[in-house]
């Protein structure tokens, strides 16, 4: 039996293989192997790069396939639970219009029979057409008044009956095209987190550019660059915030420094005034001593010219 040379499509590893094997297991990742005629199947056959080429290929276009039928399965989904909240909200409004017919006929009653008493009492005491007429007046509006709702409420009635009817229609629609793009496409291939655009496309990049042959490397990888974002955003917000103090932290300082320089210029001027002070008080004691000086010449000057005249 002539014996074939394959490449496992899972490590890369070379495995000797029966030309008319159907299956073989990896001797290195352990991983089965199920080809219909590996001698015709390209997939198992070639360097190991080609087919490391092959498999990133082929993972690459069957993440970046889900992502227009996700988009279009998640607004679906949307849409359908808006449906059944418009629904359960005409169901709520339908009850409440329910119970108040109950109620206005429930009171319509009533008014019968009190109105009804009041005639028997006003016959048999009275006997007085006083009574009669308000009670059968009071009667007549109340009949008047259920011939007017009745057309009003069947109204109403068709109305809530047809925006049921399209709102469970849409809805089935919606659904219908739920289950539409469920069986055509395998969602199942990605896990329910990263079933949406963004993950998707982080996914694809991770593939192409790190060049991964395997969805789970793939994940791990991308939870990993995720994780590595989340730090560097949250070191960025320590930086932002480290900034914001620094810049507070100078504010102060600034005002702080105004606040010295004020105090220094208020000190300064202080000092000037009293020195200015001194030196107009040390001015005036000038003055003043010679004023005392001359006064007292004067005075001797006299006292000289008197002692003159006298000898």
């Amino acid at each position: 039996m002539e014996i074939k040379r394959i490449i496992c499509p899972c490590c890369g590893a070379p495995i000797m293989v029966n030309a008319g094997a159907a299956r073989v297991r990896c001797e290195y990742c352990r991983q089965i192997i199920d080809f219909a005629n590996p001698e015709t199947d390209s997939k198992y056959y070639g360097n190991a790069e080609d087919i490391m080429d092959r498999q990133i290929t082929e993972l690459a276009n069957r993440i970046i396939s889900l992502k227009k039928p996700l988009d279009k399965k998640n607004g679906a989904e949307g849409r359908c639970r808006y449906l059944k909240r418009e629904i359960e909200r005409h169901e709520s409004n339908k009850s409440s219009e329910v119970s108040i017919s109950v109620e206005i006929i429930f009171a319509t009653l009533i008014n019968l029979i009190i109105c009804n008493m009041f005639l028997l009492s006003g016959i048999s005491y009275t006997g007085s057409w006083f009574v009669i007429f308000p009670i059968l007046g009071f009667i007549g509006l109340e009949i008047i008044a259920v011939h007017l709702l009745a057309p009003l409420k069947v109204k109403k009635e068709a109305e809530y009956n047809m925006n049921m009817a399209r709102l469970l229609n849409e809805k089935r629609e919606t659904e219908a095209l739920i289950d539409e793009i469920e069986g055509k496409y395998n969602f199942d291939f990605l896990p329910k987190q990263y079933q949406n655009s963004k993950d998707i496309d982080g996914l694809y990049r991770i593939v192409t550019v790190r060049r991964v042959n395997k969805l789970s490397m793939a994940i791990s990888l991308y939870e990993v660059e995720i994780e590595n974002k989340k730090i560097i955003d949250r070191q960025n917000k320590m930086i932002r915030e480290q900034q914001e103090m620094i810049k507070e932290q100078q504010k102060q300082l600034r005002r702080s420094q105004q606040q010295a320089n004020e105090a220094r210029r208020m000190a300064q001027e202080e000092a000037e005034y009293r020195a200015k002070r001194e030196r107009d008080r040390d001015i005036a004691d000038t003055i003043e001593d010679i004023a005392s000086i001359g006064a007292t010449i004067y005075v001797g000057s006299k006292i000289w010219n008197h002692i003159k005249k006298m000898f």
